[in-house]
């Protein structure tokens, strides 16, 4: 999962079911890798779930044990309806964001 991703975003917004009358209760994975060799302290950034701050000051290098690791982290169940919005707040450098799986 941490051979691709996305650098730099700010927000992800997934539709989830377009009809959903009422919340479920959900699990979210996310998926991190430092692809570009920086070492620990040089990229970090807040992730928030629909407005709730998960992680705070999230040094993918640090947390992964060096570059090209891929580390996951898994929040729920959360309630989640139609969407899910996903936040970014770079602290160092631009976040970055492997994966999502939503279960």
């Amino acid at each position: 999962m941490g051979s691709s991703g996305a650098k730099g975003g700010k927000e992800v917004l997934l539709t989830l079911d377009k009809n959903a009358k009422e919340d479920r209760d959900c699990r979210v994975r996310l998926f991190f890798v430092e692809p570009d060799g920086l070492a620990p302290g040089a990229r970090v950034f807040d992730v928030l779930i629909q407005g709730e701050t998960v992680l705070e000051n999230f040094d993918p290098a640090r947390e992964g044990g060096g570059s090209w690791r891929t580390t996951v982290r898994e929040f729920g169940p959360l309630p989640l309806g139609r969407e899910l919005k996903i936040k970014f707040k770079a602290r160092v450098g631009a976040p970055v964001l492997c994966g999502i799986e939503v279960l």
